[in-house]
């Protein structure tokens, strides 16, 4: 199956979480293509633990209503959407983001860097 096709397969999926909230259809979009584009095998149990992760990180950033924790959790959606659109999976690997996401994986890393202390609750 072609990036192209796996995509369409993850957004007809995506159409069936209408009653979930967006981070939540997302990020199992997002876990698929990650399994899907790695060299190796990540378990059976990989995509469920991946969106467990990802969105516990966003309520995380979302517990602490400063605006820049806010912000970081916007700025870590952007990035991973982002990612997600990446036909290739050498460009959805890439961790500075390819091309088309630098701009996104650049704000989150600088958005992470000035508000760890702040926004994370491991304090």
């Amino acid at each position: 199956m072609n990036s192209f096709e796996t995509l369409r397969k993850y957004a007809g999926f995506c159409a069936l979480c209408l009653g979930m909230p967006l981070g939540g259809c997302t990020y199992q979009q997002y876990c698929a293509k990650y399994e899907e584009c790695s060299e190796e095998k990540l378990g059976e149990e990989f995509q469920e633990i991946c969106v467990i992760e990802n969105e516990g990180l966003l309520a995380e950033y979302r517990a602490n209503e400063e605006e820049s924790c806010l912000e970081l959790a916007e700025a870590k959606e952007d990035m991973d959407l982002c990612r997600l659109t990446q036909e290739e999976c050498r460009d959805f690997n890439n961790q500075t983001g390819g091309e088309a996401c630098q701009e996104q994986v650049e704000r989150y890393e600088t958005l992470l860097m000035d508000t760890l202390i702040t926004c994370s609750q491991l304090d």
